[in-house]
């Protein structure tokens, strides 16, 4: 398998220099399990993007997505999600969408999509930071909210000044077991609030990011999506 980078071609909509995916990991502590249903926590933690109007791909839940807005894209676990296979959260295979293509969420600290080529099949990775994921809430190093909060405000800040070169991506790994928490929700608030307010920032689920990099991937090779 190799992968290509997508740096040199990849242009966000909007005009917008720096993605900023959104996912909320229903299912981090359930590893799957039988049975599993959504707690108040993830309520409040959807309740909170719904307030503010906010894309974001929510993994292992159990209500269907809003058909008017489209804000919520809804992925099922994948069952190669295990704890011996922990980097990978959830995957999309392509559908009669041709738009659409395969893709992957990752627990990696690249800032940008990338291509993978599995024996002729393109699949596209999308990673999620784990340093700015709310597990370090939850692990050593154990932030605190407050702490947890500077810290993937300084990554995106860090983003986005070096986006003006290249379009980057910083995925948010989210869990009802961090920010669902009463005494963190708040830190993920003020953290949604400061990332809206700056400019040339694209907020997008999943799916919207894998179909737009299929527009580009066919825009560069000349073919249609």
């Amino acid at each position: 398998m190799t992968q290509k980078s997508m740096t040199e071609t990849l242009h966000w909509p909007q005009g917008a220099r720096l993605v900023v995916c959104v996912v909320v990991d229903q299912c981090a502590e359930s590893k799957y399990a039988a049975g599993w249903r959504p707690d108040r926590r993830s309520e409040r933690l959807l309740e909170l993007l719904a307030e503010r109007q906010l894309p974001a791909s929510v993994i292992g839940a159990c209500e269907q997505p809003d058909a008017e807005s489209g804000r919520i894209h809804y992925l099922q676990p994948d069952p190669a999600a295990t704890a011996s296979n922990a980097l990978l959260v959830a995957s999309q295979a392509s559908s009669a969408d041709s738009a659409l293509p395969d893709f992957q969420l990752l627990v990696d600290d690249s800032a940008e999509p990338l291509w993978m080529d599995d024996q002729g099949r393109q699949r596209l990775l999308i990673p999620l930071d784990p340093s700015c994921s709310d597990r370090q809430m939850l692990a050593p190093p154990w932030w605190t909210p407050d702490e947890w909060l500077q810290y993937v405000m300084d990554s995106f800040d860090c983003l986005h000044l070096e986006a003006e070169r290249n379009s980057s991506l910083l995925g948010l790994h989210l869990t009802p077991q961090g920010v669902g928490r009463s005494g963190a929700a708040q830190a993920l608030g003020q953290l949604l609030g400061y990332i809206q307010q700056r400019e040339s920032v694209w907020i997008a689920n999943a799916q919207e990011i894998a179909r737009h990099c299929q527009q580009q991937r066919a825009a560069a090779e000349g073919t249609s999506a």
